[in-house]
């Protein structure tokens, strides 16, 4: 498998040695790490008794170093994750690792600190270093502080009961358009069972358009056949139910003062948007969005 991330710490290469020998539980000479502007004289024989190999070259501003590492799967089938060797990374050789799985777009990276705090940060397209980060960091003094309300929006949380009862793709029609908003109500449950993961934000434009998904879903339900439509009812109720565990009956009130619905229209809304999430995922003081 091979690992990609980038670190704040000058001092990281002299101690990856020892790091990734434990990590990956095997003896110090199987581990090579090299420098990649000195490949003239890297010890050959070294390179190739290797299991886990290492290369380092700098990089500028708030990053010293990017790392590639390769752990060669035939002789070591368990691997830890990107996320796992990161986080690891960070705690035990104090330094900030940024990694870019699972992300939507190329500029944003995923980081963790030496404390365990985890977040994401976006590089700047026209210069290098990083322009925004979803949570305060010293080590990237100038960042903006952002939501990535696009990288929230799309994470793809599992929704295991809509899958159960539409396993198939749809290939588009109201059958795929009742399956992919069911989708969508599911993993909004999901984020409020696991606490707003991966930055315990949520914006209220976000909340709200899960709850317009919703209202479609009800008037797609006609337009399906049978056993379609028992299908999504089945599904509905389950999440339905699921919601109500997660949320609070406020009459709406969360939203109207985050600004993204007027009193007067959510008072003749459904019920799912009567009900506000147990844990808000939004700050009450931040500024209604514009146009609201």
């Amino acid at each position: 498998m091979s690992y990609d991330v980038l670190v704040t710490g000058h001092h990281v290469p002299e101690r990856l040695g020892g790091f990734l020998a434990a990590l990956f539980d095997v003896s110090a000479d199987r581990v090579f790490v090299g420098d990649m502007s000195e490949v003239d004289s890297w010890d050959k024989a070294a390179v190739d008794r290797s299991l886990v190999s290492c290369t380092y070259e700098p990089r500028s501003a708030e990053l010293a170093w990017y790392l590639s590492i390769y752990a060669d799967p035939a002789d070591l089938p368990q691997q830890p994750s990107q996320a796992e060797l990161s986080r690891r990374m960070s705690a035990e050789l104090d330094t900030v690792t940024l990694f870019p799985e699972g992300t939507r777009t190329p500029e944003v990276f995923h980081f963790v600190t030496s404390g365990g705090t985890q977040g994401l940060v976006r590089f700047a397209e026209d210069e290098p270093g990083i322009c925004e980060v979803s949570t305060p960091v010293p080590e990237f003094p100038a960042a903006a502080v952002a939501h990535f309300e696009d990288e929230v929006r799309y994470i793809p949380f599992p929704s295991p009961v809509t899958l159960r009862y539409f396993p198939a793709d749809p290939g588009g029609g109201s059958f795929g358009d009742v399956r992919d908003r069911l989708t969508v109500w599911e993993r909004l449950t999901v984020r409020m069972a696991r606490n707003w993961p991966p930055l315990g934000w949520y914006g209220p434009s976000l909340y709200a358009a899960d709850l317009e998904c919703r209202d479609d879903i009800t008037a797609l339900l006609p337009e399906l056949a049978e056993p379609e439509r028992d299908n999504a009812r089945t599904v509905l109720a389950v999440l339905d139910d699921a919601y109500r565990e997660l949320t609070v009956q406020d009459g709406g009130a969360a939203l109207v003062a985050s600004g993204v619905i007027g009193a007067d229209l959510v008072r003749g809304m459904p019920w799912y948007w009567q009900r506000g999430p147990l844990v808000l995922p939004w700050d009450p003081a931040e500024p209604a969005p514009a146009g609201a």
